[in-house]
């Protein structure tokens, strides 16, 4: 299907160049014959353009992208997908509100599965905005560097990126046991757990009438960051269905949660001050 599309692609923008301009009938028997043809399909776009008629047609009908690249590739990044350019337009429908909200146009047998993961077009929106952001931010730290340039938000962005998302969450290793299959369950938790920390994180950098610096909120919360970092080595296969995977990273939610729950709460603050007072007495 690649050799075809390619080859037909290049047939059409040969006859464009050539001054023969396609007719109208001609591009919608293209559309319609694509169409009935096939779904998904690898579509490579002669010198690397997405306006011929072909590539246009098949982005629309599969509605997903998947931009290779080439820098992740040699940095051992796999699969080594371009995770700013590439796409997918079914994401906000399998969000159950959503779904609702659109008079349910997505088949039963779907809209029952994504109902068991609430949460996940939100995290989804989330993370990607996270990485976006942290690309601008990165433009900055080559030009004047990272130092006192970034405010404390910046650092949290730079540091929940570099650290947890990228490197642990983007690539899969088909190689090892706990990472050959990854369930859409517990892809799904670890995105919702890099999400509830780097969300109570920033609401905790907000405080003004208790203000923190982000390294304290990093070293009082090592343990958690520990976990997260660790999430892509939970072998799936250990557990007895989906539901165990779910509770799995349902509890760790909730460990955020009690950490930050912790760390806001000024009793639990003088509490350890005391008591660091006492073993150092």
């Amino acid at each position: 299907m690649k050799w075809q599309s390619s080859r037909v692609s290049a047939v059409l923008s040969t006859c464009e160049i050539r001054g023969d301009p396609l007719r109208a009938t001609d591009r919608a028997y293209l559309s319609s014959h694509l169409a009935g043809v096939y779904d998904r399909a690898a579509v490579s776009a002669p010198s690397g353009g997405f306006a011929a008629p072909v590539p246009c047609t098949a982005l629309a009908r599969a509605q997903t992208f998947w931009a290779l690249d080439r820098g992740l590739a040699q940095r051992r990044h796999f699969p080594a997908l371009n995770y700013l350019v590439s796409y997918t337009k079914y994401v906000g429908r399998y969000d159950r509100q959503t779904t609702l909200r659109a008079g349910g146009d997505i088949p039963g047998a779907l809209r029952e599965y994504f109902a068991r993961l609430p949460g996940f077009s939100r995290a989804h929106a989330m993370v990607m905005d996270l990485l976006q952001t942290q690309t601008e931010i990165e433009e900055i730290v080559q030009l004047v560097g990272a130092g006192d340039h970034l405010t404390e938000d910046q650092h949290l962005i730079r540091a929940v990126a570099q650290e947890i998302v990228i490197p642990t969450f983007l690539p899969q290793d088909m190689c090892t046991e706990y990472d050959t299959v990854c369930p859409l369950e517990k892809s799904v938790g670890m995105l919702k757990c890099i999400a509830a920390y780097y969300e109570r994180a920033l609401r905790r950098l907000e405080m003004r009438h208790d203000p923190i610096v982000w390294t304290t909120i990093q070293e009082r919360t090592r343990p958690i960051l520990q976990k997260l970092t660790a999430m892509c080595f939970f072998d799936c296969s250990t557990c007895e269905d989906a539901a165990c995977i779910v509770s799995y990273f349902d509890a760790v939610e909730k460990e955020i949660e009690a950490t930050f729950d912790e760390l806001d709460d000024p009793l639990a603050v003088l509490y350890r001050k005391i008591l660091f007072e006492i073993r150092h007495s």
